[in-house]
């Protein structure tokens, strides 16, 4: 009787854990319909269900056009008639037109856009053509901008194997006492540096461009530097 009353016990128990399995299973069915539904309503409020997706054909990749930039030429250039536009000018590949970009702002010398006086003064140590290096110094020079200044007496601080010649000999032409005192430092640096090559011209420059500014009692040409 208890050996019965022990199967009786297990299948009941048994079919208590199937049916509450089975209860179970129908919660967790129930649930996830619930969460695939909302989850459609979203997409749905998004736009991105099936069929409302764009397709590959849909998109395409942007296209360059059929005609591209106009190569500059110098008769351009010289027709240009704001130095903004002479400014972008100054970064084109060939030679020839950068150097006509730096004469044609010539005309544009003591109002020089920061644009325009950014690319020239970067101009000092980019370039590569020494005649336009010239040009570019001998522009900067004549502007009297503040920050040319600042630039050029920082040119006599730099390692002196870096010092840009064109700007030290412009300095010459346009400054005053002040930039006396800085070429007497250079000097004193020179003076205790080996007699390499680029030494001795640098020297010969910075003792030429001191000579025209005492040469002038210390008058600035130009500018008041």
């Amino acid at each position: 009787m208890t050996h019965h009353k022990i199967i009786i016990s297990l299948l009941v128990c048994t079919l208590l854990s199937v049916g509450c399995s089975r209860q179970e299973d129908s919660e967790l069915q129930k649930q996830s319909e619930q969460v695939t539904e909302a989850y459609k309503k979203t997409l749905e409020a998004e736009g991105k269900v099936e069929g409302q997706l764009p397709s590959n054909t849909d998109y395409q990749l942007p296209t360059r056009p059929d005609t591209p930039e106009p190569v500059l030429t110098v008769q351009d250039v010289q027709a240009m008639t704001t130095p903004e536009q002479l400014a972008k000018a100054l970064v084109a590949p060939s030679a020839e037109i950068r150097m006509a970009a730096v004469q044609g702002l010539n005309v544009f010398m003591g109002k020089l856009p920061d644009a325009a006086l950014q690319r020239l003064i970067n101009m000092l140590d980019a370039e590569e053509d020494k005649t336009i290096v010239v040009a570019v110094a001998q522009l900067l020079g004549g502007s009297c901008h503040p920050a040319v200044m600042v630039t050029f007496l920082n040119n006599l601080k730099r390692d002196t194997r870096t010092i840009n010649l064109e700007a030290l000999t412009v300095l010459g032409d346009v400054g005053g006492y002040r930039a006396v005192e800085g070429i007497d430092m250079l000097l004193e640096r020179l003076a205790d540096e080996q007699p390499t090559i680029k030494a001795q011209e640098l020297r010969l420059n910075a003792e030429t461009a001191k000579n025209k500014i005492l040469a002038r009692n210390g008058r600035p040409l130009l500018c008041t530097w």
